[in-house]
């Protein structure tokens, strides 16, 4: 409610310049002739490409370990997460971003012993989950319903206990990976997201297109360490909307 109309103007100015945008472009075109329509269009001078500042660093323990409020839902929704030290650029982002993402299949697809657990006794419901990036941060996330929160909590902290002491199945660690690469190259049909991932890719220096080689080569013990790094009592937060209220 605080934002103003020059709030706007000024961010817009800021940012949405030509020199911090990139040009992605999929189907059967000229590159050249893109490149030549694109040179036309755009001013010829460039503003200086932004500079972020997202302030100092924040702590990795997150500030609170739990927090609730109440909304009219029909059923509790909860959403558990842990900040991740991360890899900003290059070709270690895009093998840590590997990492983190196969890492959680294993743990929490729906092969898993913990989905299927949770599942049978109706404890889990609308379950997903995603690594990502945003202002200089990893994050993991797990979100979903459940009538009993406390108990999802507990089975992923147990979970990856378990990965700790006795590491990641070998034969449902090749099945969440055969399905992240066969995810990959079907993505390569889908145009809108082909022309996402090399826009994002560009910004975060590596190639897209490229993703399939650190994909394969991930090893079942870079997602071990993943899992015991991060997944751990200290490190994961849970925020809960429970029923009620108006």
């Amino acid at each position: 409610a605080k934002i103003t109309t020059q709030d706007l103007y000024n961010c817009h100015k800021a940012f949405y310049a030509p020199s911090n945008m990139a040009l992605s472009v999929v189907g059967n075109v000229d590159p050249e002739e893109v490149v030549s329509m694109a040179r036309q269009m755009l001013p010829a001078e460039k503003a200086p490409k932004p500079v972020v500042d997202y302030g100092a660093a924040e702590p990795e323990l997150p500030k609170a370990h739990y927090t609730e409020l109440t909304m009219e839902v029909s059923a509790p929704q909860f959403m558990i997460g842990a900040k991740v030290r991360p890899e900003l650029s290059g070709t270690a982002h895009l093998r840590q971003k590997h990492v983190g993402n196969l890492a959680m299949a294993a743990l929490f697809g729906r092969a898993s012993r913990f989905y299927s657990t949770l599942y049978s006794k109706n404890l889990l419901s609308g379950f997903e989950y995603d690594f990502d990036y945003a202002a200089n941060a990893g994050t993991l996330c797990l979100a979903g319903e459940s009538v009993n929160p406390q108990a999802v909590l507990e089975q992923v902290i147990s979970a990856a206990d378990e990965v700790r002491k006795h590491g990641l199945d070998q034969k449902k660690f090749q099945r969440a990976k055969n399905a992240a690469l066969g995810n990959l190259i079907f993505s390569l049909e889908e145009m809108d997201d082909l022309a996402i991932s090399l826009a994002q890719s560009s910004f975060y220096g590596y190639n897209s297109l490229d993703s399939h080689r650190p994909e394969a080569d991930v090893s079942k013990e870079e997602c071990e360490a993943f899992i015991a790094a991060y997944f751990t009592p200290e490190r994961l937060a849970m925020s809960v909307v429970a029923p009620g209220g108006k």
